[in-house]
């Protein structure tokens, strides 16, 4: 079957453009449609959000008038006032110097001769003076020589006096620590 168009140019495209605007005005209508629900969607929340809202603040206002309320508030002052003092126990905590760690590091490499009568230290030039006691000269080398070779103690000061004498020797050591 054949189908031939004998309409004018003119007629043609009045056509065209009436098909082309019922296109627009329906499309136009869908998507306002949809902004329109869009629009209404957003209303309705507004609406239960300032509704919610409200219902806080009303709580929060009662809340405000409860003596429970006021113990509430007490008890966290306390628990930050306690929380700024523990963190300020931690701070000078963490600068402390362990005179433990210390004391163990040098029994460390104390020999069985040597021992120890006093301890003294600077923090804030860490400086470390050892008074203590060997049965031996040899007994002192070795410890001297173990503090020497001890990668936290530096600057190791051991007078001439301390090898003055070859058995029941009192000796006095100076020494930085690095890391104390």
């Amino acid at each position: 079957m054949i189908i031939l168009n004998l309409l004018p140019f003119e007629e043609k495209k009045e056509i065209k453009l009436s098909r082309i605007n019922l296109a627009v005005v329906f499309y136009g209508s869908i998507l306002l449609s949809i902004l329109t629900i869009f629009v209404l969607l957003l209303f309705f929340i507004e609406i239960f959000l300032g509704a919610q809202l409200r219902e806080a603040d009303r709580v929060m206002a009662n809340n405000k008038n409860n003596p429970a309320f006021d113990i509430v508030e007490k008890i966290q002052e306390e628990v930050l006032t306690a929380n700024k003092n523990l963190q300020a126990v931690d701070q000078i905590q963490s600068q402390q110097t362990q005179y433990s760690v210390i004391l163990s590091d040098l029994a460390k490499f104390a020999p069985a001769g040597v021992k120890f009568s006093g301890f003294s230290f600077d923090p804030a030039t860490k400086k470390a003076v050892l008074n203590g006691h060997s049965a031996t000269r040899d007994e002192f080398l070795v410890f001297q020589k173990s503090l020497e070779g001890y990668f936290q103690f530096s600057q190791i000061d051991s007078p001439v006096s301390n090898l003055t004498k070859p058995a029941d020797n009192d000796f006095i050591v100076s020494f930085f620590i690095k890391n104390g």
